[in-house]
C-alpha cells in the first residue's frame, strides 16, 4: 500500500492535490486536467513550501536530464494559474521570483492517503471560482467613448500624476528596463486566451537570460493595468500617447503584442514603443506557437541589447557625431547580426569621410568574412600606409593582415605580422589586444600541428582575457581551447568548452558566435561518431551562416554537411555541398579548405565511378599539394584520396606507389589510413590482411563510424569492395 498526501487548499478554494498520483481534483471529485510535467511542477513547488525553488532545480525535478528552456517553466506556471484561477495581478498560489525561480504561497491542510483510496466528493458549501468579468455591450460602448475622451487628455493627466504620490508606481530608474505587456489574443479562439499571460512570460523569460537588460515583473504590470483605468489603451494608442506607460512605470520601452493567425500559422505582431516617442514593429510567424514566440523573443532582444562597442565608440574617432553613430551601429550589427548587415554602415562612413580609418578597418574585416580577401587586403595595405605606426589602429591592421595570410596557409608571414602587433599592444599596455595576439599565435601553432605549443599559448591567452572582462572575446578563446582538446582526442571536454561558449554568445545575442559554436559542436560530435547528435547542429549551422553571409563560416559548414551526406550514402548531395565549398574556397583564397574539398571530391567521384573527374582533380592539384610542406596532414589526405581513386580503377601499381608516400603515423594511427590499407589488401586478394586491417580500423573508430566500417567488413566477406571509402573530419 503506497502512502501519499492529499493537500486540501484553504477556504474558499475548491481544490485538492494528491501528491501520490499527481492529480488535481475539485472538492466534488471531478478532476482538473494537468499535463504530467505541469503536475510534477506543481508538486515540486508545494513540497518546497514556504521556500522558493530555483529554475534549475525545477527543470531537474520535472525534466531530469532533458535540456529545456525557461519557456517551458513559464508555460507550466501559466497552465497552473489557469487551472487554479490564480490572478497574476495578486497571486494567491504562485509567486514569480525574477531571474531566480518560483514560490508556492498557499499553506494546505494535509491528509494521508493510500493506494486503494480514490478521491471522494467532499460535502461543502457550493463555492465557485468566479468567471472573468465580461462587460455587456453597452458597457463596452461606454468604455470606448471614455477611452477616446481620456486619450485626448492623457498628457494633462500624466502631468498631474507626476506631482501626486502613487504607491502603485514602479520604482526603477528605467535606463534599460523593458515592459513586456500581456499579449492580446486576436485569433477568435478562446482556447488560446492563456497566451495573454503565458507567451508574455515566455518572452520575459528569454530576456532574463540577457545580463544587459531588465524587465518589469509581470505582477507589477498587471497591477498597474488594474489601477490605471485612465491610462491610454495600448492596443489603440499612438506612440506619443503610449509614452505615458513608459513614464508611469519608469521604463525605457514597452512591447505591445497581439496574436493572430494566417495561412502560415501563428503570427505575433509586436509594437516597440520607446520612451523617446519613437516606435517600430517586429513580426514573427510560423506553424508552431512556441517556435514563433522564441523567434519574436530573439527579434526583440536584438533590438534592445546594447553592446560594449556602441557605448565605447559613440563619442570617439571623428568630429562628426552622425558618423560616430553610423560607425557604432555598424559595430553593433557586426557583433549581433554578422558582416553582411554591418557592411553598409562602414561603407557609408567612408563615403562621407575617406580618412575615417577605423571604419576602413571594420570594412576590411567584413569583406574578409564575406569572401572578398583581395579587397580586404587592399584596405589593410592602405591602412598600414596611412595609420600612425605604434597606434592601436596600426596594430589592428597588422592583426588582420596576419589573418589574411593565415587563410592562404602563409603561416610564417602570419606569425610575423601578429608578433609586430603584439609588440605594439605591449607598449600601449592594451591587455585585450595582447591576449588576442597570443591566441592567434596559438592558432597558428595548431595549424602547424604543434599542439603542445598551441595549448600553452591559448591557455595564456585565456588567463589574460579573463582579466579584461570581455565575455565575447573570452568565448572565442574558449572555442580555440575546445579545438585543441578535440585535436588531442578529448571529445567530451571539447564539447563542454563549446557549449559554454554557445551559452555566452546566446546570452549576448551574438549570432556570428552562435553560428560558430553550433557548427563546431556538430563537427566535433560527428568526428566522435555521434552522428545523430551532430545532425541538427550541422544543419542549423549551415542555415545560420547562409543568413549571416559569412563565407568563411559557410565554407566550414559545407564541408561538414558534405561529410554528413557521405555517411548517409547520399553521394549526390555530398558532391553538391563539396562543389559549392570548393568554389567558395577558391573565391576567398582559403587553400587549407580548398584541399579538404578536393580530397572529398576525389573520393566521392571515384566512389560513384566518375573516374574522369577524379583523375582531373588529382592532376590539377598534385603540384599545388606537393608544395604544401608545412601541412603534412593535407598532403596525406590528398594522397589517400588518390590511392582510393587508383584502387577503384584497378590501377594497383599506381595505388601502391602513392600509398608508399603516406606517412607512417597516418597509416598506423589514423582510422582512414588503416582502412585504406585494408582496401589495398583486398584489391590484391590478400583477404587475411584486409580483414586484419579493417578489424583494427573498427577498433580505432568511434561511435557510429564503427557501424559504417562494420558494414564495409561485411562487404569484404561477400567478396565486394565498399562503394565509398570511410570519410571523417580531419
Amino acid at each position: 500500500m503506497l502512502i501519499g498526501v492529499k493537500h486540501h487548499f484553504p477556504e474558499p478554494a475548491i481544490f485538492i492535490f494528491d501528491d501520490r498520483d499527481l492529480r488535481l481534483y475539485k472538492v466534488d471529485g471531478s478532476e482538473v486536467e494537468l499535463r504530467p510535467q505541469v503536475a510534477e511542477f506543481l508538486n515540486t513547488l508545494m513540497a518546497a513550501y514556504p521556500q522558493s525553488v530555483s529554475k534549475s532545480d525545477l527543470i531537474s525535478a520535472v525534466w531530469g536530464e532533458t535540456n529545456v528552456s525557461d519557456q517551458s517553466l513559464s508555460l507550466c506556471v501559466s497552465e497552473i494559474r489557469k487551472a487554479l484561477a490564480d490572478d497574476p495581478r495578486k497571486p494567491t498560489y504562485i509567486k514569480t521570483i525574477p531571474k531566480r525561480g518560483y514560490q508556492w504561497l498557499c499553506p494546505t491542510t494535509q491528509e494521508n492517503t493510500s493506494q486503494d483510496q480514490a478521491p471522494e466528493p467532499i460535502i461543502s458549501p457550493s463555492i465557485q471560482v468566479p468567471e472573468p468579468h465580461k462587460p455587456r455591450g453597452w458597457q463596452r460602448w461606454l468604455s470606448a467613448v471614455l477611452i477616446t475622451i481620456l486619450i485626448a487628455s492623457a498628457v494633462t493627466w500624466i502631468q498631474k500624476q507626476k506631482s501626486m504620490p502613487n504607491e502603485e508606481a514602479i520604482e526603477y530608474d528605467g535606463s534599460q528596463l523593458v515592459a513586456i505587456m500581456p499579449f492580446s489574443n486576436q485569433t477568435g479562439d478562446q482556447s488560446l486566451d492563456w497566451t495573454s499571460i503565458g507567451l508574455a512570460e515566455m518572452v520575459r523569460g528569454n530576456f532574463e537570460q540577457i545580463e544587459a537588460i531588465e524587465t518589469v515583473p509581470l505582477e507589477r504590470i498587471l497591477a498597474a493595468q488594474t489601477s490605471l483605468d485612465q491610462m491610454p489603451d495600448l492596443k489603440q494608442a499612438s506612440a506619443k500617447q503610449a509614452m505615458a506607460w513608459c513614464d508611469f512605470m519608469r521604463c525605457s520601452a514597452v512591447a505591445v503584442t497581439q496574436l493572430v493567425t494566417d495561412d502560415s500559422g501563428y503570427v505575433l505582431e509586436s509594437r516597440l514603443i520607446m520612451r523617446s516617442g519613437s516606435e517600430t514593429t517586429r513580426v514573427a510567424r510560423g506553424p508552431s506557437l512556441m517556435a514563433t514566440t522564441s523567434d519574436l523573443s530573439q527579434q526583440l532582444i536584438k533590438r534592445w541589447v546594447p553592446t560594449q562597442p556602441i557605448t565605447e565608440f559613440v563619442d570617439e574617432y571623428s568630429d562628426d557625431p552622425h558618423l560616430n553613430v553610423t560607425y557604432a551601429t555598424g559595430i553593433h550589427k557586426m557583433a549581433l547580426e554578422g558582416p553582411r548587415e554591418a557592411l553598409p554602415y562602414f561603407e557609408s562612413c567612408l563615403d562621407q569621410n575617406a580618412t575615417f580609418h577605423w571604419a576602413r578597418f571594420k570594412l576590411a574585416k567584413c569583406l574578409r568574412l564575406l569572401g572578398e580577401p583581395d579587397l580586404a587586403s587592399e584596405h589593410v595595405t592602405h591602412l598600414l600606409k596611412e595609420a600612425k605606426p605604434g597606434t592601436e589602429l596600426y596594430a589592428e591592421a597588422l592583426g588582420l593582415m596576419s589573418v589574411l595570410c593565415f587563410d592562404q596557409t602563409q603561416f610564417e608571414q602570419s606569425a610575423e605580422y601578429v608578433r609586430r602587433a603584439l609588440d605594439i599592444y605591449a607598449d600601449l599596455g592594451a591587455h585585450l589586444g595582447m591576449s588576442i595576439c597570443i591566441g592567434q599565435l596559438g592558432y597558428i601553432e595548431y595549424a602547424r600541428d604543434n599542439l603542445a605549443d598551441a595549448a600553452a599559448l591559448l591557455e595564456a591567452c585565456y588567463q589574460m582575457v579573463l582579466t579584461t572582462g570581455d565575455r565575447l572575446t573570452e568565448a572565442n578563446v574558449v572555442n580555440n581551447l575546445a579545438i585543441i582538446e578535440w585535436a588531442n582526442g578529448n571529445i567530451d571536454k571539447s564539447l563542454q568548452y563549446n557549449e559554454y561558449a554557445l551559452t555566452v554568445f546566446n546570452k549576448y545575442g551574438s549570432q556570428p558566435g552562435v553560428a560558430l559554436m553550433t557548427g563546431n559542436i556538430g563537427a566535433i560530435s560527428m568526428s566522435a561518431g555521434r552522428i545523430e547528435a551532430a545532425r541538427p547542429y550541422l544543419i542549423k549551422g549551415l542555415d545560420l551562416y547562409r543568413q549571416l553571409g559569412d563565407e568563411e563560416g559557410l565554407n566550414r559548414a559545407l564541408l561538414n554537411l558534405s561529410i554528413l551526406k557521405s555517411y548517409d550514402q547520399d553521394l549526390t548531395a555530398s558532391i553538391s555541398f563539396a562543389n559549392e565549398g570548393l568554389e567558395i574556397s577558391q573565391k576567398i583564397g582559403n587553400t587549407h579548405m580548398e584541399i579538404q574539398f578536393v580530397y572529398l571530391l576525389i573520393k566521392l567521384t571515384a566512389g560513384m565511378g566518375d573516374f574522369t573527374e577524379a583523375n582531373n582533380l588529382i592532376q590539377t592539384f598534385q603540384s599545388k599539394v606537393s608544395k604544401m610542406t608545412e601541412l603534412p596532414d593535407l598532403q596525406n589526405l590528398f594522397t589517400a584520396a588518390a590511392v582510393y581513386a587508383h584502387i577503384r580503377q584497378g590501377h594497383l601499381d599506381k595505388a601502391q606507389a602513392s600509398y608508399a608516400t603516406l606517412s607512417v603515423d597516418y597509416l598506423n594511427q589514423n582510422v582512414q589510413g588503416i582502412f585504406l590499407r585494408s582496401l589495398l589488401a583486398f584489391s590484391k586478394r590478400d583477404q587475411a590482411d584486409a580483414m586484419a586491417a579493417i578489424d583494427t580500423a573498427i577498433e580505432v573508430a568511434d561511435g557510429d563510424w564503427k557501424s559504417l566500417l562494420t558494414s564495409y567488413r561485411d562487404a569484404y566477406q561477400q567478396q565486394e569492395m565498399p562503394q565509398l571509402a570511410f570519410v571523417a573530419y580531419n
